[in-house]
């Protein structure tokens, strides 16, 4: 199950625009955030602005810059994480389908932590029980009749 090699699947064009809109967002906060500080330094403004708080209003700004700019990048990667996991186990799982309507035996494996892997040992019952090979879950799980004599 877990041994399984990642492949390159096109699931969905909307996906993958989605992944380039997320990264490019991300690298263009980190391009301003970038400008912003060389911008900063370069006009030298920090002499003539008035302390907040007993701190330079630009040492302000720019943490709060530079969180948001880590919190979207954090984000991002958590989100294609996730969709990675979500969309890999339902195109395995309709690869699967299309080959049991085509009559090939197949089954469905997917890796460790893929959402709906308990869909897919589901799927794998009924395939099992459709093309008449006993299950391995149910073979285990049958419980052991005591002889009478």
């Amino acid at each position: 199950m877990g041994s399984e090699r990642r492949r390159d699947y096109t699931v969905s064009k909307s996906v993958h625009y989605l992944y380039m809109v997320i990264w490019i967002t991300s690298l263009l906060l980190v391009g301003a955030f970038a400008f912003m500080v060389y911008t900063l330094l370069k006009a030298n403004v920090a002499r003539e602005v008035p302390e907040v708080l007993g701190m330079n209003p630009f040492i302000l700004v720019g943490a709060l810059a530079f969180v948001i700019v880590c919190t979207s990048l954090v984000l991002g990667v958590y989100s294609i994480v996730h969709t990675h996991r979500l969309l890999g186990s339902a195109y395995r799982i309709g690869v699967v389908l299309k080959e049991a309507l085509e009559g090939k035996p197949t089954r469905v494996t997917l890796r460790d932590g893929d959402f709906f892997i308990d869909i897919g040992e589901d799927i794998n019952r009924l395939l099992d029980k459709s093309q008449g090979t006993p299950s391995a879950s149910a073979a285990t799980s049958a419980p052991s009749q005591p002889s009478s004599t």
